[in-house]
């Protein structure tokens, strides 16, 4: 499938004319508008290969590549806008221009309509006869909307309006979006938006060197000669501000209070371990230990407050567990959390929140006590 040609009657700023944009694929088309109707006629391109940017073997690919070329202000990016207005939930969302997109595909003679601001549309072949267009769903085409440099863009009236913006303004408006509610560093000075620019840009770049898409196959090997990362420095950092139960599940919030009760006191009493000849060095794992478990669950909490879809499907075993509970720590009572804390999915059937000792694996790995 690649998008053929575009016919724009209207713009409220951009164009004075109607205009066609072709997108060199198979044909060349040309529109002419009689009353609300379009009528299309097309002629062969004679330039164009099959398959001529296809140079993978993948069952994806890669069918056509276009430059729209313009000074600062022709209207590039409001193109792009109208473009990727259809394929997005919420058309009110981009600037709206009264348009027909039509799409080619391999498997058929004729084009598709993928948008229709019109009446009915007709195609005329070489032989005269005339057939009409019929409008495909687009519900499974999606678009993927990039653009490396800041834009300026954004708009109040919507939350979230493309979920496929991998734009520089959307990187940065997620990277963002949760500063204000981040703790601080150790010195209790609130992280600048630089340096939270710079933790998330790091995380992406850990997460996908680490990926199975680079680990397992060669396809960014063979192009790229990507660096490998070493150990990364990590910051505990959890939210700041008194947690507020709204959606946690019920059953889910004596062990996560028990936990951070156990945490706070314990940090409070670390002058206690002090008195036991403990070292300096020893001491601050100490106190690490008991903040990374506040963090842990901080963060824990923010996930479970996003909804409240499992209000009442929260499962942990207090009967069974309520002794070894009572006798531990906040470091060992976290661990059983982990270990037996479970939403249920559906009657008799109940998934646990966390993998089989991911938590004891971090917290054995960065905290020596």
């Amino acid at each position: 499938m690649r998008i053929a040609a575009i016919y724009i009657e209207h713009h409220d700023y951009l164009f004075d004319a109607p205009q066609t944009i072709n997108f060199g694929t198979k044909y060349f088309y040309s529109f002419e508008k009689e009353n609300d109707n379009v009528n299309i006629s097309r002629t062969i391109n004679k330039n164009f290969i099959p398959n001529f940017f296809d140079s993978t073997n993948l069952g994806s690919k890669l069918t056509n590549i276009n430059a729209i070329v313009g000074q600062n202000g022709a209207g590039k990016s409001t193109l792009l806008d109208i473009i990727r207005s259809v394929f997005i939930d919420n058309t009110n969302a981009l600037p709206h221009a009264k348009s027909l997109f039509l799409y080619e595909s391999n498997d058929s003679g004729k084009p598709f309509i993928l948008k229709n601001d019109f009446g009915k549309v007709v195609i005329k072949e070489r032989n005269n006869k005339e057939i009409e267009l019929n409008e495909s769903s687009n519900q499974k085409i999606k678009s993927i909307y990039y653009s490396p440099h800041y834009d300026y863009k954004y708009n109040l009236n919507f939350d979230n309006i493309d979920n496929h913006d991998i734009s520089f303004d959307k990187i940065v408006e997620d990277d963002l979006k949760e500063l204000g509610e981040k703790d601080t560093n150790q010195n209790g000075l609130a992280y600048s938006a630089s340096q939270e620019l710079v933790f998330k840009n790091s995380l992406r770049q850990i997460y996908f060197l680490s990926s199975d898409l680079v680990k397992k196959q060669n396809i960014f090997k063979d192009l790229f000669h990507l660096q490998n990362h070493y150990e990364p420095i990590l910051y505990f950092r959890g939210y700041k501000g008194e947690v507020k139960e709204h959606n946690t599940p019920y059953q889910l919030r004596s062990i996560l209070t028990s936990i951070a009760d156990k945490a706070e006191k314990e940090s409070s009493a670390w002058y206690l371990y002090r008195n036991k000849r403990a070292s300096q060095v020893q001491i601050n794992q100490y106190l690490l230990k008991r903040n990374v478990i506040k963090c842990i669950l901080s963060v824990i909490y923010k996930q479970l407050e996003k909804s409240n879809s499992f209000l009442e499907e929260g499962d942990f075993p207090y009967d069974k567990l309520n002794k070894q509970l009572e006798k531990a720590d906040s470091y060992k009572a976290l661990i059983m959390f982990a270990k037996y804390g479970a939403i249920k999915i559906q009657p008799g059937k109940s998934e646990n929140i966390f993998k089989k000792n991911i938590l004891e694996k971090l917290l054995k790995k960065y905290t020596h006590r």
